[in-house]
């Protein structure tokens, strides 16, 4: 069954968690972060980690994220996969860092508090520009359908 754009935003909404997967010494890492997004496509990801966990993405920004919300039945569950470019944001007085701790803050308020001088290591924001995005029921893959897919276009 495809989906609609509001339905995939509030399926997204409703989500707390992704997977986020990149390279790094030659390896595939995943990290679980808490994450939001906004209607361009960005999703802006937290960590608690320290920024230096995540400098191989400066040097391959090409990233995945998983993202899933667990439901009472299998057949209700949903899943989002979407691949894009990752942006460590290191300018936490920036307007798209702010843009990502206000969002985030909407779902974690310990989240919402932006690094200052003293602290601004103890957490990492990514802000992933989204380039292809689809979701998928388990109630779809049983009837043998495929998953809703969408394109971002960002140029216009």
């Amino acid at each position: 069954m495809p989906y609609t754009k509001s339905e995939i935003d509030g399926f997204l909404q409703g989500c707390f968690f992704s997977v986020l997967n990149f390279k790094k010494d030659g390896h595939l890492v995943s990290e679980l972060m808490i994450f939001s997004h906004d209607a361009n496509g960005d999703f802006y990801l937290w960590s608690r980690k320290l920024t230096e966990n995540f400098d191989s993405i400066k040097e391959n920004p090409n990233v995945s994220l998983l993202i899933y919300k667990e439901e009472e039945t299998l057949a209700d569950m949903k899943y989002c996969n979407l691949w894009g470019i990752a942006e460590i944001i290191e300018d936490f007085n920036s307007e798209k860092a702010k843009i990502g701790y206000d969002l985030i803050g909407e779902k974690s308020p310990v989240a919402k508090q932006v690094p200052s001088e003293e602290n601004e290591h103890k957490n990492t924001l990514i802000c992933v520009s989204a380039e292809h995005i689809e979701v998928i029921g388990f109630k779809d893959l049983k009837a043998g359908e495929g998953p809703t897919i969408l394109e971002i276009n960002k140029e216009g």
